[in-house]
């Protein structure tokens, strides 16, 4: 997902059928957040320096070098220089924009906490249907803004909501990740693992498909409990849902919390706000969304690696 908003397209219609798993891994180039430095503003990437130190731009070799550049705080300094990598501090050093910076710092995490995860070479699984994919270049000059797209099933709450009052709404890369969340739930209730389901996951099976699909978020945030693990065990929840429960919890806690950040700075957005802004806020929540889902993945990494069987 992140890999096609650095190339410039916000995917918009995340659903279970547009996540293929491919039967033998291709090989393809590792991932990388430093395509971060395509989507800065001209003033401080030109085309084609994705992986390249800026172009006529100083090289900062130094934490103290860095910090005479009264823009950049020394907390900002001394993350950047935490591993010695030249790249992140080039690049801090050479955005002026403070909002701009945000959007690298949010980039840099990414790329840190991807590292505990021993990415390599190997891609498992591909996101397709890309039709209505939204080109982010001009997204906010009348070609995609104000208008909905995505799969109602899998569609986040909020959205589906302003599609039956019919108002205008933009959707954001919080968007996405809400759908990924009822993908991954659909998933899990569905999974040839839960075939010897429960009452509470046949009903939730059924739910999941309807206009009584937010039900289902009551019992994720009671349920998903980790002190309710006893009563699931109880009702005779089956292992493979009871042991990604936990995770859709604090999931949908995540995003609860994603979606009020997000509020508070896209409510200040206006017709006058310059495009540049706003696509600074699109980029930050981006990789905020992302560097967000990683924690939880490491969080809940052991236990979704037990056997469940």
């Amino acid at each position: 997902w992140l890999n096609y908003y650095q190339n410039g397209f916000l995917h918009t219609d995340i659903g279970v059928s547009n996540i293929l798993k491919l039967k033998v891994p291709a090989t393809r180039t590792p991932f990388s957040a430093r395509l971060v430095q395509s989507l800065l503003p001209r003033s401080v990437a030109e085309p084609g320096d994705e992986l390249r130190p800026l172009k006529k731009t100083k090289f900062v070799h130094s934490v103290e070098e860095t910090s005479m550049r009264q823009t950049i705080t020394p907390e900002e300094t001394r993350k950047a220089t935490e591993h010695h990598d030249a790249f992140w501090v080039n690049l801090l050093y050479n955005t002026e924009s403070q909002d701009a910076r945000a959007v690298v710092n949010e980039a840099r995490q990414v790329e840190e906490k991807l590292k505990d995860f021993g990415l390599g070479q190997d891609c498992k699984a591909i996101l397709n249907d890309c039709d209505m994919a939204a080109k982010i270049d001009g997204y906010f000059l009348g070609q995609h803004e104000d208008s909905l797209s995505g799969t109602y099933e899998f569609m986040s709450s909020r959205m589906r909501r302003f599609l039956e009052e019919q108002a205008t709404y933009t959707h954001s890369p919080i968007d996405d990740f809400h759908s990924f969340f009822w993908t991954t739930s659909w998933a899990a209730l569905n999974n040839a693992h839960t075939k010897s389901a429960s009452d509470i996951e046949r009903l939730y099976q059924r739910k999941i498909q309807s206009e009584d699909r937010d039900s289902l978020i009551d019992y994720i945030k009671q349920f998903g409990n980790p002190r309710q693990e006893r009563t699931r065990r109880a009702k005779g929840i089956s292992k493979f849902f009871d042991t990604i429960l936990p995770m859709l919890r604090d999931w949908l806690m995540d995003l609860d919390k994603l979606q009020e950040e997000w509020d508070d700075v896209w409510d200040e957005a206006d017709e006058s706000t310059p495009t540049e802004e706003k696509e600074l806020v699109f980029h930050r929540f981006a990789y905020r969304v992302v560097s967000t889902y990683l924690t939880l993945l490491d969080k809940h990494k052991k236990r979704l690696q037990e056997p469940f069987e």
